[in-house]
């Protein structure tokens, strides 16, 4: 879709400024990308309640962008939809703490590291929290962070109830309880919004067009850029 080109494109035109670009996901079975190359190297990824799951580590490159592959079959299996809600939120935190592992395991050390969306929210937090062990650790000391928003405002994608089954999403962190409320939604705090904790943990947050931030600005009743800014300023 049309973030998968914004990921790809953009890390193709940074590339050719000379910087080095990596891009970070999971590997899809269901979606036919061609030959990857495996590096024999395995980490094992923070999932909260379910301990820790391996992430066997592949990679390909395409154009020029070094692309690493998490492959998983359980928490690599698709993007959106088709799970529970906190399996839902284990993809997110999979993706997060294993592209944090992999940059570990094959000694990339990054100025920048970009996030795309909702889905890298516990990355972003656990580069900003001071109480996270990603932000202590050295290999991250000189990395920061931009949040790219691909959808509209804070509102926009993956807020629900904090509680789901008898289970607090929030636990499967890997995040101290006080730092439980950056997840919580501005508006509704019996609610969990990791879009607006997206927002609130990236260093620095970029529209992914001049038409969005427009709509951004526009809109404060889905969490336009205006209303964010706001509460950013009250945190």
């Amino acid at each position: 879709g049309g973030m998968a080109n914004v990921v790809g494109e953009l890390a193709q035109v940074l590339q050719q400024t000379g910087l080095k670009m990596y891009v970070i996901a999971p590997r899809y079975q269901s979606i036919d990308i061609g030959p990857v190359e495996y590096t024999g190297k395995v980490v094992n990824v923070y999932v909260g309640r379910h301990g820790f799951a391996p992430a066997v580590i592949a990679r390909k490159q395409y154009k020029n962008v070094n692309y690493i592959l998490l492959d998983n079959p359980s928490f690599a299996d698709a993007l959106y939809g088709q799970a529970s809600k906190e399996h839902e939120s284990l993809r997110s935190i999979f993706l997060s703490l294993g592209a944090l592992e992999a940059m570990k395991a094959l000694n990339i050390y990054p100025s920048i590291v970009a996030g795309h969306d909702w889905m890298t929210a516990p990355l972003m937090a656990h580069l900003n929290s001071e109480r996270s062990v990603y932000k202590r650790d050295p290999h991250f000391s000189n990395t920061r962070t931009v949040g790219w928003v691909h959808n509209n405002g804070q509102d926009y994608q993956f807020k629900l109830e904090r509680k789901q089954d008898g289970i607090d999403l929030l636990d499967n962190l890997g995040l101290p309880a006080e730092d439980y409320g950056w997840f919580l939604d501005p508006h509704r705090t019996e609610l969990i919004n990791f879009m607006a904790a997206f927002i609130r943990h990236s260093h620095n947050v970029v529209a992914v067009s001049p038409g969005q931030l427009k709509d951004y600005m526009n809109t404060d009743d889905k969490g336009g850029a205006d209303m964010i800014s706001r509460w950013l300023k009250d945190d």
